[in-house]
C-alpha cells in the first residue's frame, strides 16, 4: 500500500505536468530548499559557481519531472538529478585539475560507491565543450525573456529573495508573484527547450 506522502507527490507530478499553475508553484516551494541546500554541501566547488550549478540543476529537474517513476519517492528523485549535476560538475573540476586521474565517484542512485576513470584529455575537451554549449543555451534562454521575469527569477530563485521582500521592489502581492515565477519559469524551460532544439548559442 503506498504511503499518503507518495500519493501526494504523483498527484503533484501529474498537476505539474498536466499545466496545473498552482501545483508549480506548490513543486517550486517545497523542492527548491532541497536542490540549492546539496549544491551548498559541494565543498569542492567554487563559491562563484554555486549558481550557475543551481540553474543547470533546476532546469535538469524541470525536463526530467515527465520521466519520475511514482515507485520512488519525488524527494529521492530529485536528490539523484541534483547529485548527477553536481558529479558532472565535480568530474569537469577535477579533470581541469589533474587530466586524466581516477577518482572516486558516488552516484547516489542505489549502488555501492565506486570508482569511475575519467575520460581521455579529448574526451574532457568534448565535455567540458558540451557543458560549455549548455551553459549559454540556459543564459540565452535568461536573456530572452522579459525584464521583470528575469528580475523575479534572480530575486527569488538565485538570491534566494524572500517574496516580501520582493513585493517591496517589484510590487504586486506575494500570491501574485508566485503565479508570476512560475509562468516565468514554464517560459524559460520552453525557451531553453527551443534554443536546444534548434541549437542557438552552440
Amino acid at each position: 500500500m503506498r504511503s499518503p506522502n507518495r500519493d501526494q507527490d504523483i498527484r503533484l507530478v501529474g498537476e505539474c505536468l498536466a499545466g496545473s499553475e498552482k501545483a508549480w508553484v506548490e513543486f517550486t516551494c517545497r523542492f527548491e530548499p532541497l536542490v540549492r541546500s546539496i549544491v551548498r554541501k559541494q565543498s569542492w566547488l567554487p563559491r562563484h559557481d554555486i549558481e550557475d550549478v543551481a540553474q543547470t540543476v533546476f532546469v535538469s529537474v524541470m525536463s526530467a519531472l515527465a520521466k519520475y517513476n511514482p515507485a520512488h519517492s519525488l524527494s529521492g528523485f530529485i536528490e539523484v538529478i541534483t547529485d548527477r549535476v553536481c558529479i558532472d560538475e565535480y568530474r569537469s573540476h577535477k579533470a581541469a585539475k589533474r587530466d586524466g586521474a581516477t577518482n572516486p565517484v558516488d552516484h547516489h542512485d542505489g549502488g555501492q560507491e565506486g570508482y569511475e576513470s575519467l575520460p581521455s584529455n579529448w574526451d574532457h575537451q568534448e565535455d567540458e565543450f558540451a557543458k560549455a554549449q549548455e551553459k549559454q543555451l540556459l543564459r540565452n534562454a535568461l536573456q530572452a525573456l522579459g525584464e521583470r521575469c528575469q528580475e523575479l527569477i534572480n530575486l527569488r530563485i538565485f538570491e534566494e529573495t524572500p517574496y516580501k521582500e520582493i513585493t517591496e521592489i517589484l510590487g504586486g502581492t506575494e500570491n501574485t508573484l508566485t503565479v508570476q515565477l512560475r509562468r516565468c519559469l514554464d517560459e524559460l524551460r520552453a525557451n531553453f527547450d527551443e534554443f536546444k532544439r534548434k541549437g542557438v548559442g552552440q
